[in-house]
Parts: structure tokens; C-alpha cells; sequence
């Protein structure tokens, strides 16, 4: 049975209280009109049933779908809400500029406007340009969301997260296996932090090395020099 993977889903909890849509607002897996057509919000084994094949079905064509096929959606719908076309464009540049989190997207259909429908479609290049006639009017006024069936068990969270919190993302969870030293913004030395678990934001040049700011917790504000022993894991 086709099913909602935990990657998708955990978008859809972080989207909820930020858009006040309902949970059938931002839907992942399709009802019986979608099971009926080619559509990223079918599992592999809706597909087989409706008798379609890497030919005939354009969500199992491409490499990375057919090697990553699960029986898993993968695609997300996020119904109107009052920063629906602001979320839409932007998450439309920042796949056309290939920023993190964005090169598992396939592609993206919206409304910049609520008149014209466009669509972008990584497989045409990231850098391309969106199109129109490509799908219905229904996404006058919701965006759909399809990721590579291969991307099935990576986190989806964090491009979401840089919308809605710009000011802390992209972060990572930090894990300092050593002791590490801290510095201060004018690189005074401010002691050291060892065996813990911290939030670090994206890394910034400071004194001519690459370095991480550390965002929360006891050391917030701090920040650990790119070479020392810790090991750096995108949050999801």
C-alpha cells in the first residue's frame, strides 16, 4: 500500500502550525484520481496496478526514480495560506540556484500570481527556467512538491526551516569529540568545549579560517575552528 514516508511527513508537521493549514491541506499520498494517473504522489505498487511502466510513468523514468521505487509518495501539496505564492517563488529560486536541500527536488508546480500555473523541473537543468502549460489550474491555488524517489530517507526539513527561520538556518548538529577551542567574534580566545552536542550555524569566514558559530545552548555565540575534531551532520 502506498504509504506517506517519515521524511515527507515530519515536512508536513513542521509546515502545520506555520501555515494553519489542516493535515488534508498538505497532502502526500493521492486519492484514486491520482493513483489513476502518472503522479509522484503514488507508491510503486499503485503504479504496477494501474498497469504503467518506466515508459509510460514520468515519476519512475528518470535514474534516480527508478533506483530509489518504494511503495513510499513522494510528493507533498501545500494548500492556500497567506504566504502561499511568497513560499512558492522562493522555493522556485532557491532550486534555480541549486541551494542546499533543493538538488533532491524534481519539480515544483505554482502559481506566482493566482492567474498563471508554471512549472520547474530539475531534469531540464536547475538553472531553467519554469514553464507554463505543463499543469492543471488546481495549482492556482496549491503548490506541489515532488522529490527523487532515490531522496526517500533524507531529511526534507532543513529548506522549509531556511524559510520560515532564516536567521538560524542552514544548521547543523555538532558533535565535539575533543576538546575544541572557542573564539569570540574579534578571535579572542574564549576556553574550550568538549564531549557535547551543540547547534552550529552555517560556517563563516572569521580570521582567515572557515569556522562555525555555534547558535544554542551554554556556548551560543561562540565559534569552533573548521579543523578541530568535530563531526558536522545537516539537521533534518
Amino acid at each position: 500500500m502506498s504509504y506517506a514516508p517519515a521524511t515527507i511527513r515530519a515536512v508536513r508537521a513542521y509546515l502545520l502550525p506555520r501555515t494553519g493549514l489542516s493535515p488534508a491541506a498538505l497532502g502526500i499520498v493521492g486519492d484514486l484520481a491520482h493513483a489513476r494517473r502518472a503522479s509522484y504522489h503514488n507508491g510503486y505498487d499503485r503504479i504496477v496496478s494501474a498497469g504503467r511502466t518506466r515508459a509510460t510513468d514520468y515519476s519512475i523514468r528518470t535514474d534516480r526514480d527508478w533506483r530509489g521505487k518504494t511503495d513510499a509518495a513522494a510528493a507533498l501539496d501545500i494548500g492556500n495560506f497567506p504566504r502561499l505564492r511568497s513560499l512558492s517563488v522562493w522555493l522556485v529560486q532557491q532550486a534555480r540556484a541549486n541551494k542546499p536541500y533543493t538538488s533532491d527536488i524534481r519539480e515544483l508546480i505554482y502559481s506566482p500570481d493566482g492567474r498563471t500555473v508554471l512549472r520547474w523541473d530539475r531534469e531540464r537543468g536547475f538553472r531553467s527556467l519554469p514553464r507554463q502549460g505543463e499543469a492543471d489550474s488546481s495549482h492556482l491555488w496549491h503548490t506541489h512538491i515532488s522529490w527523487y524517489r532515490d531522496s526517500e530517507p533524507r531529511g526534507k526539513v532543513g529548506l522549509f526551516r531556511a524559510y520560515f527561520e532564516p536567521q538560524t538556518v542552514p544548521a547543523y548538529s555538532a558533535r565535539i569529540s575533543g576538546r575544541t577551542m572557542t573564539y569570540a567574534v574579534d578571535c579572542r580566545e574564549l576556553g574550550e568545549v568538549s564531549g557535547l552536542t551543540v547547534l552550529v550555524a552555517r560556517r563563516v569566514s572569521l580570521c582567515g579560517h572557515w569556522r562555525f558559530r555555534i547558535v544554542s545552548g551554554k556556548y551560543a555565540g561562540r565559534y569552533l575552528p573548521a579543523w578541530s575534531t568535530v563531526t558536522y551532520t545537516p539537521l533534518p
